[in-house]
């Protein structure tokens, strides 16, 4: 366990209005974007806590439980845990508690209330961030503050249509969060989170409903034939041309845009042609490096 390891665990909704349960993970993903932005801090992704819930088979109001906290700070190895709990009254009044705990002695630093009205909700969220560094004896510059800062919409419709594509992710209905995502992107459309996850998502929606195919012969003939073509220079530029071709292709090859298959074990997988002009330019997919040389012949009268 790291000192400088943080985790968020979901904020418990605890009026149980199940109108308002997917803001839990909203609000957690934000902070964990927000805390993210701070060097002096290794963040755990919200994914490792949502399959840690899974495996543990644990609602979210097991959350609640005094005991469960430092336990699921333990198992996700972190440090210091932020949680809390939040509830809406009226469809309009927030009261939001965060406490941050040392997970080690399990010792809180203190549990604070902030209250607002819901549509300040990421407001207060910004204050919770800042007041849990200002516990953590962190300082940041002026520049982080701003990243801080801008990670954030004005609009409460894309919030909410954010959170609930968060919660569709999670269970695997990656169209119904695509299209929680994309509806909080029209309602702001500068809110970057939500265009990450639309991306995102929409990646993974490709590979669930099996439209990506692996080792397609006739894209793989059209990548050796591309590649040939650029190897085909002037003299005296050849070799030179086709070792940054290569290099090239490599460092694209190996960038985020490409996409790990259905088994990543298996390695990744190339897109038909028709699913390829319908992707968004970040997994647009790559070009195959030249194929290897044949090895030498060898006479079998000269083993």
């Amino acid at each position: 366990m790291l000192n400088n390891t943080l985790a968020v665990l979901y904020y418990v909704n605890i009026l149980e209005d199940p109108r308002w349960d997917a803001v839990s993970k909203g609000i957690a993903e934000m902070m964990i974007t927000d805390f993210a932005q701070v060097e002096q801090l290794k963040v755990i992704e919200r994914v490792h806590l949502q399959k840690l819930l899974e495996e543990m088979e644990l609602a979210m109001s097991g959350l609640a439980d005094e005991n469960t906290v430092p336990r699921m700070g333990r198992l996700m190895r972190a440090k210091n845990l932020v949680h809390g709990s939040f509830m809406v009254k009226a469809g309009r009044n927030l009261t939001v508690n965060s406490d941050l705990i040392d997970v080690s002695d399990n010792q809180g630093f203190g549990a604070e209330e902030f209250n607002g009205e819901m549509q300040e909700i990421l407001a207060i969220e910004k204050e919770i961030v800042f007041a849990t560094l200002k516990k953590l004896n962190i300082q940041v510059s002026a520049s982080v503050q701003k990243k801080i800062k801008a990670n954030t919409t004005k609009s409460l419709n894309a919030f909410l249509a954010f959170c609930n594509g968060l919660n569709d992710y999670d269970n695997g209905d990656y169209e119904a969060a695509l299209t929680q995502f994309q509806n909080s992107v029209k309602y702001d459309p500068n809110f970057g989170l939500a265009k990450n996850m639309a991306n995102m998502t929409q990646a993974l929606n490709f590979v669930a409903s099996n439209q990506f195919v692996s080792r397609h012969p006739a894209i793989m003939n059209r990548r050796y034939a591309i590649g040939a073509r650029t190897r085909q220079s002037a003299p005296g530029m050849r070799q030179r041309n086709y070792t940054h071709y290569r290099l090239q292709q490599l460092s694209q090859n190996l960038d985020l845009g490409y996409l790990p298959g259905n088994n990543s074990r298996n390695g990744s997988e190339l897109v038909r042609d028709d699913i390829a002009e319908q992707l968004p330019d970040f997994i647009n997919p790559r070009e195959l490096l030249p194929l290897p040389p044949s090895p030498p012949l060898t006479n079998p009268n000269n083993p």
